[in-house]
């Protein structure tokens, strides 16, 4: 009878240490459970707010950036009206230096040979010697004192009665002023337009021509497009807004 009892007390035991490792085992799972709940929830909130904070920071960069380029924008055509301030002082005390130097024996002499124009049968050999004999060598006097070592930009040829203007660009200064020239004579080395129109019924001794900033070709489109804006030239004599 005692062996039976002392048997059935072991067993009792022996089911309640299975019991306690059973609800061990089940507590250990929970914990294990709700502290991967946990991690999974820190991780979800942790790679929102990093995703937050990435968003914000690209906002942030974009805005800076927006607000670096119109504060450059703004120093720019700043630094450019205070340049053409500058240049139009320097244009009124040396005159001379932007233009073409004709004498006016050369003016009379190219005026008398303009006027035989319509009396020749061949009108193209006009501009020719008029060029040759009378505007090459002043011509070429100009744009290597104005143009120097400069290679290609932005220009502004200017009616000095007027000021009325006309801004360009160039990959090459002193070809392009030369051929504006020569097609203002009548010899056609470029597309004719208003400024040429305009250069030859009012005589090429009656332009300035200065480089406004040298501009590689690539940036050339918008820098034209600025200038013609900061001077108004396209109710002057570009036809068109530039670019």
């Amino acid at each position: 009878m005692v062996v039976v009892l002392v048997l059935l007390i072991l067993g009792a035991i022996f089911l309640l240490l299975k019991q306690q490792r059973k609800i061990q085992k089940l507590k250990t799972n929970t914990d294990n459970v709700y502290r991967k709940t946990l991690e999974e929830k820190y991780k979800k909130l942790e790679e929102d707010a990093q995703q937050e904070f990435r968003t914000k920071q690209k906002s942030y960069s974009d805005e800076l950036s927006y607000l670096r380029k119109e504060l450059e924008d703004f120093r720019s055509r700043r630094e450019a009206i205070n340049e053409a301030i500058r240049r139009e002082r320097e244009l009124s005390e040396k005159e001379d230096f932007y233009k073409i130097q004709l004498t006016q024996n050369d003016i009379e002499d190219i005026k008398l040979l303009d006027s035989m124009k319509d009396r020749l049968c061949h009108k193209e050999v006009l501009p020719k010697v008029i060029w040759e004999s009378i505007a090459r060598r002043p011509v070429s006097e100009m744009i290597k004192r104005v143009v120097g070592q400069k290679v290609g930009g932005i220009y502004k040829i200017t009616y000095i009665p007027t000021g009325e203007a006309y801004i360009g660009r160039t990959v090459n200064f002193k070809d392009r002023w030369q051929a504006h020239i020569q097609t203002a004579l009548g010899m056609e080395k470029v597309a004719s337009s208003t400024l040429h129109t305009h250069m030859a019924r009012n005589g090429i001794w009656n332009y300035n021509f200065e480089i406004l900033e040298e501009v590689p070709k690539d940036k050339q489109s918008e820098r034209e497009k600025f200038y013609i804006d900061l001077y108004g030239t396209k109710k002057q004599l570009n036809i068109k807004s530039g670019g």
